[in-house]
């Protein structure tokens, strides 16, 4: 009898994690290139620039992005001086010159989109890169949260933290990137889920030729040692 009680628990608990879906809002994968800079060439030194583009990647079926360049006021148009924000190989990155300082806002309409869907209970942003310093805004139907970056790992917003707006009936949803000067930032895989997630960060390049190394010098040592 204790054994049944036990499997119709874990039959219970298997149950309730299949009603929670998790949503994409962005994975940025299928975008082939989407690329936004300001200021634009011959415009204002502070103008917007902004692009949208046609996606599968995102819930809606569209991303829509708009960076600014908030300081210097000069004219100068030169690569350093400009913010830039980049879709391409599967991640999104935004990035800008010494002494620079700007936006870059994502933006996407889901259309009444359920993002609960029974109990998912948070929105998380896999950070694969960027500055501590970076202030990251996420906006649900007009009501926005805020949080301090991280140099890698997982943003979780949490649906708490939006109270009094419906999150089964969604129509529109932004995340503004804002902070000092020359910040940088590389994420992807922008979701709605359940509970605590993580997100693999990816070693650095060399670090499995450097562990290969290592793994290949103690084989050598051991095989070069006299047997005890």
């Amino acid at each position: 009898m204790k054994y049944l009680s036990i499997l119709t628990g874990l039959l219970f608990c298997a149950a309730s994690a299949t009603n929670a879906a998790t949503i994409n809002i962005d994975n940025f994968d299928t975008t082939g290139f989407q690329f936004a800079v300001a200021p634009t060439s011959g415009a204002s030194p502070l103008n917007p620039a902004t692009t949208s583009s046609p996606t599968p990647d995102a819930i809606g079926g569209a991303r829509r992005i708009t960076v600014e360049r908030l300081t210097p006021a000069g004219t100068g148009n030169a690569f350093g001086q400009q913010v830039q924000a980049i879709v391409l190989g599967g991640t999104a990155a935004v990035g800008m010159g010494a002494g620079v300082t700007g936006t870059a806002l994502f933006e996407w309409s889901p259309l009444g989109a359920d993002l609960v869907d029974g109990t998912n209970s948070a929105i998380f942003i896999d950070i694969l890169s960027g500055d501590t310093s970076i202030d990251y805004t996420l906006d649900i139907n007009g009501t926005s949260v805020s949080k301090a970056g991280v140099s890698a790992g997982t943003l979780e917003f949490s649906f708490a933290d939006f109270s009094g707006i419906s999150l089964t009936n969604v129509s529109a949803i932004s995340l503004l990137l804002s902070g000092p000067s020359k910040f940088d930032a590389e994420f992807d895989n922008i979701r709605a889920g359940i509970g605590t997630q993580t997100s693999a960060v990816p070693l650095p390049a060399g670090l499995p030729l450097l562990l290969l190394g290592i793994g290949s010098f103690a084989a050598l040592r051991r095989r070069s040692s006299p047997e005890g």
